[in-house]
């Protein structure tokens, strides 16, 4: 079985490796600003403790001795200098592991010596500890310990959150910025394949090249297509018009010269039939609606279905069991929207025949079928026929094509659901087919919501 993927848009996918690319960025930047902080923090700390410890000791060396321990109570008092003399019996903590105390202590070392001692902790009490020599006598410095205090984690974490955010917003502008155009690609390619030629014309002033020249390509490949179409559709009506003029004398012809009735009828019946290939030709040919509004699809089905009950097709009878009753508001044309209504029922007589029955009988079923898609509304005109082969389901919407089945017995174009397919895409509709598991075809037309909820 295979496991369908989830779909994803272009601007959310650009969007996610953007900010999962800057957010490690961000990241990297923030160890790199914390192990670069650290040795400038160092070498600064020992440069302050050094120089302190070396004035300390020029100033106890030349006081008198008498007088040191006052001059170590002034100094701890007015400089916040505390000393004291090194006892052996001094408990001191073990040695650090910390990259930022290794680096004070080599770089104090360096300046006082090897035989200088950095701890953060004497006899319990906290803080930044160095020792050094007096003459003879070994003493021990407290240095205010902020000076060796690391920027919090909180404030860290700060900045990387407000990085963090920043790395966002950037990703919402870039993605915006490089899904853009291709959104518009997208929208003109939707116009252009419902018939609209001239509806979207892409911008081909913008500063990009790759997209300037995409915008251009297409510009250039729709303004070909609408004339093409517009070509077609001149033909189109030049040929009617070339056609129906000898039709029109033939049938006058048949009605004045021929005495036979039954020959008669028979050449007027061949006569309808010429015209009515001619009305097949020019309903594919039709150019698309200028505008859809908001129609009741329940009130259009239901004249249809009246007036195909109305006309007859031979012996063949038309049962229609329609459940469309309550209002059914769409986004479509009310006339394209009735042609294909009434192709689909005209479709049913000629080859929705229910087997074995006699007289013929074509009974036709138009329901509301369930549509995963909030959008769109779709009904189902189900036959109760023969069918389709499944190998040419995906052939009926293909012009002048006949399958090998009974259909192929009678008479048409093989332009009828040629003109619902393209009908329906030119309104923003789809068209499906398929089979019923107890027999028969069936159709499936998805129509737009109306974006408005009034009547």
């Amino acid at each position: 079985m295979r496991i369908k993927r989830a779909s994803v848009s272009l601007f959310w996918r650009i969007f996610f490796l953007l900010a999962g690319l800057l957010a490690a960025c961000t990241a990297a930047w923030v160890q790199i600003a914390i192990t670069i902080e650290s040795e400038p923090r160092a070498l600064q700390t020992a440069q302050q403790v050094s120089s302190l410890i070396n004035l300390s000791r020029t100033a106890l060396i030349h006081a008198d001795p008498s007088y040191r321990m006052a001059l170590i109570k002034s100094m701890a008092k007015q400089e916040g200098v505390r000393i004291w003399p090194k006892e052996v019996e001094d408990v001191v903590a073990p040695k650090a592991h910390d990259t930022v105390d290794e680096r004070l202590r080599m770089a104090l070392q360096h300046r006082l010596g090897q035989q200088v001692l950095v701890t953060s902790s004497v006899n319990g009490v906290p803080g930044l500890w160095v020792s050094f020599m007096i003459e003879d006598d070994e003493y021990w410095m407290l240095a205010d310990p902020s000076r060796l205090t690391p920027i919090t984690s909180g404030t860290w974490l700060l900045w990387l959150v407000i990085a963090f955010f920043l790395a966002l917003a950037g990703s919402v502008v870039i993605a915006s910025r490089l899904s853009a155009p291709l959104k518009r690609l997208a929208k003109a390619t939707v116009a252009v394949r419902r018939g609209d030629f001239s509806g979207y014309r892409l911008d081909e002033t913008v500063h990009t090249t790759e997209i300037r020249e995409v915008n251009r390509g297409f510009n250039e490949m729709a303004a070909q297509l609408a004339k093409l179409e517009q070509d077609r559709v001149v033909m189109m009506a030049g040929l009617s018009h070339d056609l129906r003029t000898p039709l029109t004398r033939l049938r006058l012809e048949a009605e004045m010269s021929v005495p036979d009735s039954q020959a008669r009828a028979g050449m007027s019946a061949d006569i309808d039939q010429m015209d009515q290939l001619i009305n097949k030709f020019l309903d594919y040919a039709r150019p698309r609606s200028e505008a859809l509004c908001r129609v009741d699809l329940a009130e259009l089905v239901t004249t249809q279905v009246e007036r195909a009950i109305g006309i007859g097709t031979g012996a063949m009878q038309l049962v229609v069991r329609n459940t469309l009753t309550a209002p059914l508001w769409v986004l479509a044309d009310p006339t394209d929207t009735s042609r294909v209504i009434g192709n689909l029922l005209e479709n049913a007589k000629h080859y929705g025949a229910t087997p074995s029955s006699s007289p013929p009988v074509a009974e036709v079923d138009i329901v509301v079928v369930p549509n995963a898609m909030a959008q769109y509304v779709t009904i189902r005109l189900r036959d109760h026929g023969a069918g389709v082969p499944d190998a040419d389901l995906a052939h009926l919407t293909t012009p002048f094509y006949r399958a090998d089945t009974a259909r192929s017995q009678a008479a048409g174009s093989g332009l009828g659901l040629a003109i619902v397919d393209k009908t329906m895409l030119q309104m923003g509709g789809r068209l499906h087919l398929s089979n019923a598991i107890d027999g028969g075809l069936q159709v499936d037309l998805s129509f737009q919501t109306p974006r408005a909820n009034a009547k």
